[in-house]
């Protein structure tokens, strides 16, 4: 979440803080799904392995939830290739 740049050191500490709180630890088969709302925030559900859903919470920071997304999302991402997948974008295509 460093990588655009620097954080105010408020909102760092406060962003781990809310991600602590709303993270579990995550078994083999478990995964967490994020719903980032420009302007708003972000969501986040867990489904467990075996089907379980449960809802984890919110952080309702548009500045944490661009920067969270962005780790996959952004054009500074450490992994172009899977930002390239997950936006459907080819090699040198441009996206807004």
């Amino acid at each position: 979440m460093r990588r655009p740049g620097p954080l105010p050191a408020a909102a760092e500490t406060a962003w781990l803080s809310a991600m602590q709180r709303l993270f579990p630890d995550v078994q083999p088969g478990d995964r967490i799904a994020g719903l980032w709302q420009p302007g708003v925030g972000a969501r986040f559900v867990l489904t467990r392995a075996d089907g379980r859903v449960q809802p984890l919470g919110a952080i309702d920071d548009a500045a944490f939830a661009e920067r969270f997304f962005g780790i996959w999302l952004a054009p500074t991402t450490s992994e172009p290739g899977l930002r390239q997948a997950l936006l459907g974008t080819s090699a040198g295509a441009s996206v807004p």
